[in-house]
């Protein structure tokens, strides 16, 4: 069957042989000179032998031996030492392949040989350039596309469509599908999707984040990092750090947000500093307002040259300016209220509308919602009613119960000290309606001097609105003022006697000070008695005047009649005795 397969081969097919070259063909050619074998057909193939894997390793080392693996379906060659897969062995010297490229002898490259740009595309479109003359470079489909490379220079796009619009502009870095899509301007640079996608001819703005600075067109000199942070419109010399910081910003200048919807609602107001988490949220209009602290300033809208530090400080201000709140929650309810100072955790917290109050310390003036021009300092220091005007309280848990008036600590304090005496304005300039009516011995007569000790802590518990009891905040060091200030035995008078003395005198003393309501209590101004006492001791002066005037009448008299004289002396002799000798 060999022979006649053979024999048929021979029939049908020129077999021209020429000293060591063979050719096989159909037209009867002659075989290339420096073949051994020259196979030529025009719709046939040379069929390599088919081997299995198993079957080819069973073939001793023949070095160029040629076969085609069924198995894994590639040509493989023997070295005389091995087989050798071809498409492995072409794969790693012929360079880049579709499927990936071997280069362990770090030799494959992909590029030019000269400083001439390295473009790519796809689908036609520009999806890459590496221009070392201008120092451009583009990656990403559609990124730099209509950049001229006879003007723009130094840009970077990575990104589709990054830079998409940029022709001249120079010095631009644009990261993320779409960043900078519009610009035509210089100095820019945005990294995330979409990312100062309007921008055309503003300058020197960074953005970094999704949609960051997305609607500015003509905006420069900004700062936005964060999702979102100033996308709404054109603005200059601002800065927001946070998700959506000024997020709503349009022509707010010179605004720096940092935070988590810092400033978000903001869209004209300018010199704002915003520092915390919803710091500023709602504002649109308001200037010049400084906001450290999360959801500090948080209501305000359009409230100017406000400042508030600490968490929720003056956070439910709206309209009102002016206000500094230094302390968490410090000035937490102030609406629309102006020039008022609170310093310290939840000072004047519950103050709305109340104007120029003064609140230093932990929990001061926090009973306080519509008063004015109040002034607290120390602790828990404190007005009795929400209402009053130009109250002032001094000293750690003092309460000041009246309008118009200033107290100095609780009721614990026992010395109140000063170098020099207090003093009230005297001069006779300012003094009008002046009267000599002042009441002395018939008002001094009456009145009763009384030791007594004082129900401090009953006093102070009167005077706190909030708790009812004193003090707001008890601690040994305080109880044990409380103690020594109830064991005093004071000097004094009874407010209420006192009272009655005036009455009973047709006197109307001003050192009576009256409660204004039942939770009020009696007070007396002791400087006020010496008045009276100096009155009293000028009555009393003229009563000795007359009483002389009348002795020396009787002395002259008694000097006209010797014998009489005599016996008066000697009864002035006894009753002087009398006056001079200890009871």
């Amino acid at each position: 069957m060999k022979k006649i397969n053979f024999l048929l081969l021979i029939l049908t097919i020129s077999t021209q042989i020429y000293a060591q070259s063979v050719s096989i063909n159909e037209d009867n050619s002659l075989p290339a000179p420096n073949a051994a074998l020259d196979v030529k057909s025009a719709n046939k193939g040379v069929l390599i032998p088919r081997l299995s894997t198993g079957a080819r390793l069973l073939i001793p080392p023949t070095k160029g031996m040629l076969v085609f693996d069924s198995t894994v379906g590639t040509f493989w060659f023997n070295t005389g030492s091995g087989w050798q897969d071809m498409y492995e062995r072409t794969t790693v010297d012929s360079g880049w392949l579709l499927t990936g490229t071997i280069a362990p002898d770090r030799k494959a490259t992909l590029g030019t040989l000269d400083n001439t740009p390295l473009v790519f595309k796809v689908n036609n479109r520009p999806s890459g350039l590496l221009d070392p003359l201008n120092s451009n470079t583009f990656w990403g489909y559609n990124s730099g596309a209509n950049t001229r490379r006879d003007s723009a220079h130094d840009n970077t796009a990575v990104g589709s469509s990054a830079l998409y619009t940029n022709k001249t502009g120079s010095y631009n870095t644009a990261g993320g599908a779409y960043a900078l899509y519009n610009n035509t301007a210089s100095y820019n640079t945005a990294y995330g999707g979409l990312s100062l996608y309007s921008n055309t001819i503003g300058s020197d703005n960074v953005a970094i984040g999704d949609s960051a600075m997305r609607l500015n067109n003509v905006g420069n000199k900004n700062v936005a990092i964060g999702q979102g942070a100033l996308n709404s419109g054109d603005s200059i010399r601002n800065t927001a750090i946070g998700y959506h910081t000024l997020s709503s910003n349009t022509s707010g200048n010179e605004n720096t947000a940092g935070g988590a919807f810092a400033l978000t609602s903001n869209t004209t107001g300018y010199t704002n500093t915003a520092m915390g988490a919803y710091a500023l949220f709602r504002n649109t209009t308001g200037l010049s307002n400084t906001a450290v602290g999360a959801y500090t300033l948080y209501s305000n809208i359009g409230g100017n040259s406000s400042t508030a530090v600490g968490s929720h400080a003056l956070y439910s201000a709206t309209y009102g300016g002016e206000n500094i709140a230094l302390g968490a929650y410090s000035l937490y309810s102030t609406n629309q209220s102006i020039y008022n100072i609170a310093a310290g955790d939840s000072a004047a917290f519950n103050l709305s509308t109340g104007n120029y109050n003064i609140a230093f310390g932990h929990r001061t003036l926090s009973t306080n919602t519509t008063g004015s021009r109040n002034t607290v300092i120390g602790a828990g220091a404190d007005v009795s009613s929400p209402n009053l005007t130009n109250a002032t309280a001094i000293g750690a848990g003092a309460i000041v119960n009246a309008s118009n008036k200033i107290r100095i600590g609780n009721s614990a304090v026992t010395v109140i000290e000063g170098q020099v005496p207090f003093t009230v304005p005297s001069d006779g300039r300012f003094k009008y309606n002046v009267q000599e009516d002042v009441k002395g011995l018939s008002f001094i007569l009456h009145l009763r001097p009384v030791t007594y000790h004082f129900d401090v802590k009953r006093f102070d518990g009167q005077m706190n609105p909030s708790t009812g009891s004193a003090p707001h905040h008890t601690t040994p060091a305080i109880e044990a003022a409380y103690t020594e200030a109830a064991a005093i035995r004071r000097s004094g008078f009874i407010a209420q006697e006192v009272e009655k003395a005036a009455g009973q005198a047709s006197y109307d003393f001003s050192g009576i000070v009256r409660p204004a309501n039942n939770e009020d209590h009696y007070s007396l101004s002791y400087e006020s008695f010496v008045v009276p006492l100096v009155k009293g001791m000028q009555e009393q002066q003229q009563h000795l005047g007359a009483q002389n005037e009348r002795l020396q009448s009787i002395e002259s008299a008694l000097k006209k009649t010797p014998a009489l004289n005599e016996q008066v002396d000697q009864l002035l002799k006894q009753a002087q005795k009398l006056t001079n000798k200890p009871n």
